[in-house]
């Protein structure tokens, strides 16, 4: 599936070398209209990721993307959302609404971090939570 990129992003994401970063995004949709925004950072991120001229505060959270998957089959594409949670505050949302696994939405995206006040310099896709588990000190 591809993504397009606006021109600034792609001049950046072609660019040999930067000093700009990609960033992470994931936004989670875990139920009664509650949103929990993550960003795979060392610092919070503000960020208009829904372009509606207000920006969120996305906070900072080890988490991985997996890869998403697409199949020859006709399937469609999956990926994993792994999520370091020692301190259990996913886990406990996780909890809270049954494992968010009724048709939940997650977005992710990926941003630069040079191009944080323009959000539409960014490539998203969104899934359906199919499946969440917890381990001792993660979620995925």
């Amino acid at each position: 599936m591809a993504l397009d990129l606006p021109d600034a992003a792609t001049q950046i994401a072609n660019a040999q070398q930067s000093i700009y970063p990609w960033l992470w995004l994931a936004e989670i949709h875990v139920g009664d209209g509650e949103v929990v925004r993550l960003a795979a950072n060392t610092n919070d991120v503000t960020f208009d990721g829904d372009e509606d001229g207000v920006s969120e505060v996305w906070q900072k959270f080890p988490f991985m993307v997996g890869v998403s998957e697409e199949s020859s089959e006709g399937n469609l594409p999956t990926m994993t959302l792994g999520v370091n949670d020692p301190g259990h505050e996913i886990a406990a949302i996780l909890e809270r609404f049954r494992g968010f696994t009724n048709g939940n939405k997650v977005i992710i995206r990926a941003v630069n971090s040079n191009l944080l006040a323009d959000p539409t310099h960014q490539v998203k896709q969104t899934f359906t939570v199919q499946q969440a588990n917890k381990g001792n000190s993660s979620v995925q």
